[in-house]
């Protein structure tokens, strides 16, 4: 899930069509939806997507799950309240904060859940599995899964975490395009930190694919890349 904030009930809301098009090419993938690690708390009245109180909607979907992250985004302490609610995200000066736990927790997650095939994220966990396949890299272990999928986000902005070698974990990267804040900057940001990147992208902003017919024509093409990767019998997406 997200970390704008999110928990595992939004995300299955939010793949439900990904789930039902893996569940349609066959009885072969098992879903497996942790929580993030890092707690979160909304700001009163700010506006910036990761610090905002969330909708009706949002709550009524997680059903009573805490909203949480994957590592937390501090605000900046010398600007004052309503600057701190208004203000643009920018890729400059980012901190990341509870980042070293969060990779202890993927550890113990990859231990108890494996073997895993398939990781699928979406934005900030993206950005978190990015940093843990760097600290596996620096360790000298494997990832322990074969295919990584992830929509929006997924760009890593603190200085202190970017990468110092281009990773060659099998990606999908899926966008969101023009309507996704951080369309602009994956383009710019992701091809140099993967050897094997496939870059897709839809209209529909900072979210899963939905709109017809090029949802499921990304869902099946995602679809035909899992099978692929795990030596499953594939259908080529038409």
């Amino acid at each position: 899930h997200g970390g704008a904030p999110g928990n595992s009930n939004i995300v299955k809301f939010q793949s439900l069509a990904l789930q039902k098009t893996v569940k349609a090419a066959g009885d072969d993938f098992d879903w497996v939806f942790p929580e993030g690690p890092c707690s979160w708390q909304a700001i009163p009245g700010s506006l910036q997507m990761n610090l905002a109180e969330r909708s009706e909607v949002e709550k009524k979907i997680a059903a009573g799950k805490p909203f949480v992250q994957w590592y937390s985004h501090p605000l900046p302490e010398e600007a004052p309240p309503v600057q701190a609610a208004l203000a643009e995200f920018n890729w400059e000066d980012v901190v990341y904060l509870n980042v070293e736990s969060g990779l202890g927790y993927l550890d113990e997650l990859f231990e108890r859940e494996g073997p895993i095939d398939v990781l699928m994220c979406y934005s900030q966990s993206a950005t978190l599995a990015a940093i843990y396949l760097d600290s596996l890299r620096r360790r000298g272990r494997p990832a322990p899964w074969r295919l990584s999928v992830f929509f929006c986000g997924a760009m890593i902005d603190d200085r202190n975490y970017q990468l110092k070698q281009a990773l060659d974990q099998p990606t999908i990267y899926v966008s969101g395009g023009q309507a996704d804040p951080w369309h602009a900057h994956s383009l710019k940001t992701l091809p140099p930190m993967y050897t094997k990147l496939v870059m897709l992208s839809h209209e529909d902003g900072h979210a899963f694919p939905r709109m017809p017919p090029l949802a499921a024509k990304l869902y099946a093409r995602i679809v035909w890349e899992m099978r692929s990767a795990c030596g499953l019998p594939a259908e080529a997406p038409a």
